[in-house]
């Protein structure tokens, strides 16, 4: 996990790539198709409209049907660095540095930190629902994101399921 900037300018990193995060990648490119940026996430990247998880299941629709574009092709297409499963665990903002980690290390005991510099550094990491303490985790789930919805996509087609939506 590398990122390689020019050494007068780090560009910009931005952590996150939900709505927000392509959002203000795209907003960049509208001024300036050349700087430099990162985008630093925890999952795949991958680019579609947030709100339609929550229409989806009543729809019949699968993960699948909304993505829009591929992480991989949303960042080629923007010109963006993308360091996809990828952690930041520490923000040092004196020597502008991002420490971060690989989401899927096989070893979290032994890893070794990366370290990315910034000029510009965008926090774009949306919302974490807060989970009912008086409610078993198992059968509790958020739709906030396209893999849990994935997830629960695939638990209710192992059988009938009574489910009460909040």
């Amino acid at each position: 996990m590398s990122a390689e900037h020019s050494s007068t300018s780090k560009g910009i990193v931005i952590v996150g790539a939900g709505l927000a995060g392509w959002h203000v990648i795209d907003a960049i490119r509208a001024k300036d198709k050349d700087i430099a940026i990162t985008l630093v996430t925890t999952d795949s990247a991958d680019r579609y409209h947030k709100p339609m998880l929550t229409m989806a299941i009543s729809q019949n629709k699968r993960a699948s049907d909304l993505v829009r574009a591929t992480g991989s092709d949303a960042a080629k297409n923007a010109n963006v660095n993308l360091l996809a499963n990828t952690q930041v665990s520490d923000i040092d903002s004196a020597s502008q540095q991002l420490h971060l980690i690989s989401a899927t290390r096989s070893d979290p005991a032994n890893v070794d930190y990366a370290t990315i510099g910034y000029d510009k550094l965008v926090l774009a990491m949306g919302a974490h629902p807060i989970f009912p303490q008086s409610l078993p985790e198992d059968l509790v789930w958020h739709v906030n994101h396209i893999e849990r919805f994935g997830q629960l996509q695939e638990k209710l087609a192992t059988g009938s399921q009574h489910v009460a939506i909040v």
